[in-house]
């Protein structure tokens, strides 16, 4: 919905305000990503991100919205019926980077549709900071409820 695609936009621009606070002396931008569909479904996070990168202003100016930097290789199971251990196992072994992107330095913000077990963005997580990102904060947009 459009109200959500401005929610969005809405918190990181006050996200970025914290990053330039707290790194002023290393802040090299900001990395604005989604975690990605699994190969075969449908990119729903990478379109909204696409919606939310048109409404960029003057706050904007040091980020760089990227739907591809992120993908799962071939081979990645759905995590709808996986434990919580399976699915960490299954994300950190098909969740990969784009490493033709700078990230040194740079603070990301990734998001994802839906929190179960927190697998995806915790994996994402260290990905990022392995390759040397100054902050990454990580943001879902619902959790689930389950039994």
């Amino acid at each position: 919905p459009e109200d959500w695609i401005k929610i969005i936009f809405e918190y990181i621009c006050s996200t970025i305000k914290d990053f330039k606070y707290y790194y002023s002396r290393e802040y090299n931008g900001t990395l604005v990503t989604v975690i990605p569909s699994k190969p075969g479904q449908i990119d729903r996070m990478g379109r909204m991100l696409e919606e939310i990168k048109h409404l960029n202003d003057e706050r904007t100016e040091s980020i760089s919205f990227l739907t591809n930097i992120l993908r799962f290789k071939i081979g990645a199971k759905s995590n709808k019926d996986l434990s919580a251990r399976e699915r960490l196992k299954n994300i950190n072994e098909h969740l990969d980077i784009n490493k033709n992107f700078k990230i040194d330095k740079k603070c990301v913000i990734v998001i994802d549709d839906v929190v179960t077990t927190g697998s995806s963005l915790y994996s994402a997580y260290k990905l990022f900071k392995s390759l040397g990102a100054a902050s990454v904060k990580c943001m879902a947009l619902t959790k689930s409820i389950s039994k």
